[in-house]
């Protein structure tokens, strides 16, 4: 009726032959990791310190209730310093642009009146 036991397969890893296994042929994925890591420049992301600084910490903190106020003046004082850095970032860059367009407007101006 079936087959003996010793003829029965149980598994179906029982049927691949260790020879069609190609693992130790596959390239080396250990050296092209290192060469894309080689080849990527590292880049620093400008972001908002107030997303670092502010990551959960384990602290011991007092009751909800008695924390907001505190909290509130905390965070609005972080704010209102990382808006002032940020505004002030932006007019540097502002008066930068404009400085080098009038340094390049004078030395085309030099140029045509010799």
């Amino acid at each position: 009726m079936s087959k003996p036991q010793a003829a029965r397969t149980t598994s179906a890893a029982k049927s691949i032959s260790p020879t069609s296994v190609k693992l130790d042929a596959a390239p080396s994925v250990k050296s092209q990791f290192e060469q894309s890591r080689a080849s990527t420049p590292s880049q620093t992301q400008s972001g908002s310190a107030m997303v670092k600084q502010d990551a959960p910490k384990p602290a011991p903190r007092p009751s909800p209730s008695m924390a907001t106020g505190p909290d509130a003046a905390a965070f609005n004082a972080r704010w209102k310093a990382e808006r002032a850095q940020a505004e002030k970032a932006q007019r540097r860059a502002k008066f930068i642009a404009e400085h080098k367009a009038q340094c390049k407007g004078r030395s085309v101006n030099r140029s045509r009146s010799d």
